[in-house]
This record gives C-alpha cells, structure tokens and sequence, in this order.
C-alpha cells in the first residue's frame, strides 16, 4: 500500500502509524489476531502446520517477518562494571529519569545510543559516548528520505551493475548481521553525525573494553573510527549514479 498523505518524507505521530496499519489491514481484508504467539512451524500436507498459543492453523505459505535483534545483547564487561553503577539496556531505557544524577555513558553508536545520547544532552546530562563501528549515513539526500533511495537501488541497482543488497555480493555472511547506521536523531528525523555530538560537549571514547581497579578502559580506536566516518561522508558526497542525475 503506498502512502497518500502530504507529507511523503516526513515522520508519522505514533497515532497515526497505528492508524496507517489498521486502514492497511481493513483493505485486504486480513484477519489479524492480536497478541498471538507462534511456536512452531512444520511441514505438513504439502504445505505446512502453525502451532500458537491460540490454536493451530493449516497454511499453504508462511512468511516469517520477526526481525533480527528480539534479544537484548549484554557485552561482557557490562558484569566487571561496580555494583553501584546503575546499568540499562536500551532495550528498557524510556526518558533520562530512569537514571540517577550526574554523569552518563553511552556504549555504542548504532541507532539508539545515537538518539539516548541527544536525550541525555537535551536532558542537560554530561555524556560520555563508547564509539563502536557502526557506520554514519544521512537522514536526507535531495530532499528525499535515505530509505526512498534505499527503494530505488533495490529496483533499479541490478540493471546499472549496483547489486549492494544482494546476500551474494557480501564480503561474509557475518555482514547479514551489521548494525543499523547512525541515521536518525531525535524529533524530526534529522541527521546525526559524531563530530556534532562532539561539538556539542559529547565526550567521544573509543570502543569499551573493560574496567581496570574500578576505573574504565577504552580502545584507542576513536580516531581510525572517526576518519572511516568521514571517508564514507566524502564517498558519499561524491558519488555519482545513474538512477539519478550526480549527487
């Protein structure tokens, strides 16, 4: 279903995403069953066999659509850290009164210790950022969301020889697993990029190794990472493609 609304590049109020997938499903008619858990799939009868916790179905095609990261991920040193220090996953983080007063450490720079580490600033919080090596990418490219240009590459890369997302064309399968690029700020969707963290008295470490007679220690990476965000920033700014005219 495409979007018909004003605004095709903008971000939805959480009323009206819920809205957009009710509309959605009232057209196709889908009889979709809330909080229904499936628990097992098996081939059965040409076809296969649904186990839920509401019964069992018969299908001829099942589509699994449960994402990748269902389960928070605890790094190891998270257990050598002291007792006293208040931890929290993103997973269960809501607004920055969950954490008690003075200063915060953000681990890691995928897509939400991006958008805590802006909470915690605007919260008035000192923060200190464990850079990791996620990638940085932009919100917005010709005034167009970064995920319409996703769209177009998948449509149209093939037949220009730009075959990125194809499973193929990895370096590994472990890449199937990258983290989600550093895309998004808070609010309004904007870009967000280290060196303005840093400019906005974020201190910048390299990535959390472990602690050390009670006392952090960092890598020494955060300046190979910084310049391998700002060679992908250049890349980007010069790229040129044929689905569209030169950026």
């Amino acid at each position: 279903m495409t979007y018909d609304g004003p605004a095709p590049d903008a971000f939805l109020p959480r009323d009206e995403v819920i809205g957009l997938f009710r509309n959605y499903a009232a057209r196709i008619a889908a009889p979709v069953l809330l909080g229904t858990e499936g628990t097992r799939v098996s081939a059965a009868n040409g076809g296969f066999s649904v186990d839920t916790n509401h019964g069992g179905w018969q299908a001829r095609n099942v589509v699994l659509a449960n994402g990748a990261f269902q389960l928070p991920r605890i790094p190891p040193a998270a257990a050598a850290l002291p007792g006293h220090i208040r931890q929290l996953h993103s997973n269960d983080y809501r607004n920055p009164q969950q954490l008690p007063d003075g200063a915060v450490l953000v681990v890691g720079t995928g897509q939400s210790g991006g958008q805590i580490t802006e909470d915690m600033l605007d919260a008035g919080r000192e923060v200190h950022l464990s850079v990791s090596t996620c990638p940085e990418a932009p919100r917005r490219h010709r005034g167009r969301d970064v995920f319409h240009w996703n769209l177009q590459v998948n449509l149209h890369g093939p037949r220009y020889g730009i075959n990125g997302l194809q499973a193929e064309q990895l370096p590994s399968p472990a890449a199937r697993f990258m983290c989600n690029p550093l895309i998004s700020g808070n609010g309004d969707g904007h870009s967000i990029h280290l060196r303005d963290l840093g400019r906005r008295r974020v201190r910048l470490h390299g990535r959390l190794e472990g602690t050390d007679d009670g006392g952090l220690v960092f890598s020494d990476d955060l300046p190979a990472g910084l310049a391998q965000e700002f060679e992908i920033l250049i890349r980007s700014a010069k790229v040129r493609s044929p689905i569209g005219r030169p950026a």
